[in-house]
């Protein structure tokens, strides 16, 4: 698996980026601040069977493209949780685009919450970032030079969200191996095992699991079998209690509910060149939800803003 980050490429991922964080460009070079649906990518329903479990989803969702990053979670959180004195140090002003991390299981339900989603299954997780081929690696069944930050990599912290853009998934998303781990929520599959565990487990009895890796472990596919033929994920039990520097989240939502609720906010015509580019990004998979929506009596204009631009 040496090839995942040989010949010094992640440096120039690296590089390039840092213009892949969730964040536009107004007037001037000033930052706009994004809405929330401007950093969601569209995953449509599709069959997903990883040996004998089904990781099928029946509905379409938004997903986070990246993972939540630390200038997301202050702004949503405030001082109500920052991250403990131990995890402080690392949250400098240069890392404001990296990956949150530090918290347990509950607060990245409740930041979740806060923006009307959710925390993934592991079902969800596993059809997220393997796709409807159900492949090995978020990007292709093939493994890839520079496209993860993973312990071979030597990098030994987090990168911005969004650097390695060779790891992409074909909806879109990035991230989804390395950098950091991400929290998931019961149900857990019944015929798949964690590829570890880590020491806390044993004070909760029912662990849950975090997802896909970090900077500190070894590039690993998304899926396998052991020495024994028992089917893996690449995942870690953990108490939902235990904070990990290298544990962070990506959130999730219907995305049928998700845009009727939210669509209703945005009201300002201004908006709609961008909410036209959301649909662009999103593409014709969206459009059947989006004619569906656009239909409802009383549908907001935004729906039909976001289909002019998923029918381009």
């Amino acid at each position: 698996m040496a090839s995942l980050h040989a010949h010094g490429g992640w440096r120039r991922a690296l590089a390039c980026g840092l213009s892949l964080a969730p964040l536009l460009s107004g007037c001037e070079g000033r930052e706009i601040e994004p809405l929330d649906i401007e950093r969601l990518a569209f995953v449509p329903p599709g069959l997903c069977i990883i040996g004998r479990v089904d990781c099928s989803t029946d509905e379409p969702l938004l997903v986070d493209r990246f993972e939540v990053t630390r200038e997301h979670w202050l702004a949503i959180m405030g001082g109500e949780l920052r991250p403990s004195p131990a995890f402080r140090k690392h949250w400098t002003s240069d890392t404001r685009r990296h990956p949150a991390s530090g918290m347990d299981l509950a607060e990245a339900v409740t930041f979740a919450g806060r923006r009307g989603m959710r925390i993934p299954t592991v079902s969800e997780w596993m059809r997220i970032a393997t796709g409807t081929a159900a492949q090995p690696w978020p990007w292709s069944a093939q493994d890839r030079e520079s496209a993860a930050n993973l312990e071979e990599l030597g990098l030994g912290r987090t990168a911005p969200v969004g650097t390695f853009q060779r790891g992409c998934t074909t909806d879109g998303i990035h991230d989804m191996l390395g950098n950091v781990w991400e929290w998931t929520e019961p149900p857990l599959p019944a015929y798949a095992i964690p590829s570890a565990a880590i020491s806390d487990t044993a004070v909760h009895t029912q662990p849950c699991w975090v997802m896909g890796g970090s900077f500190r472990s070894g590039a690993r596919t998304l899926h396998g079998h052991d020495r024994k033929r028992n089917l893996y994920f690449f995942a870690e039990a953990v108490d939902p209690r235990h904070r990990g520097m290298d544990i962070g989240l990506r959130c999730v939502a219907e995305a049928e509910v998700y845009l009727w609720e939210r669509a209703r906010e945005w009201t300002d015509p201004a908006l709609r060149p961008r909410l036209a580019a959301v649909g662009e990004e999103w593409g014709r998979r969206a459009v059947v939800l989006l004619e569906r929506l656009t239909r409802r009596p009383a549908a907001p204009a935004a729906l039909t803003w976001i289909l002019e631009g998923a029918l381009r």
